[in-house]
């Protein structure tokens, strides 16, 4: 008989979890994750790692995404900075999107996050 492979080994999200037991743990699934037919899908592929994400609604995201990568937030601010103000020089924008980047440092969090995808 042939398991379904849905149940993994937590030896990792243990000790991620005993080395920061302060961090929350959030999961994150991939679209290959849903199923319409049913309400709740099990995941095959399962790991976890310590990450980062920015815990705060921005007017770089839409309100339908969450920034778990410092650069490419970054990256989102310059973009909305240019955007608006397309007359600025290199230096002047690189000096305001650090500055933008700057209000939003005390909203980065530390989290063991669970990876789960089929």
């Amino acid at each position: 008989m042939e398991n379904y492979g849905l149940v993994h080994d937590s030896a990792d999200l243990r000790k991620l979890m005993q080395e920061h037991p302060g961090c929350p743990v959030v999961v994150l699934a991939n679209e290959e994750s849903a199923c319409l037919d049913y309400a709740w899908t099990y995941c095959s592929r399962v790991r976890c790692a310590m990450s980062q994400i920015l815990d705060i609604v921005t007017p770089y995201d839409n309100e339908e995404n969450v920034f778990t990568d410092r650069e490419e937030f970054r990256d989102a601010i310059a973009e909305a900075i240019d955007d608006e103000h397309p007359c600025y020089t290199d230096a002047e924008l690189e000096e305001a999107v650090e500055a933008e980047y700057k209000k939003y440092e005390e909203y980065w969090r530390d989290v063991i996050a669970i990876y789960a995808s089929n």
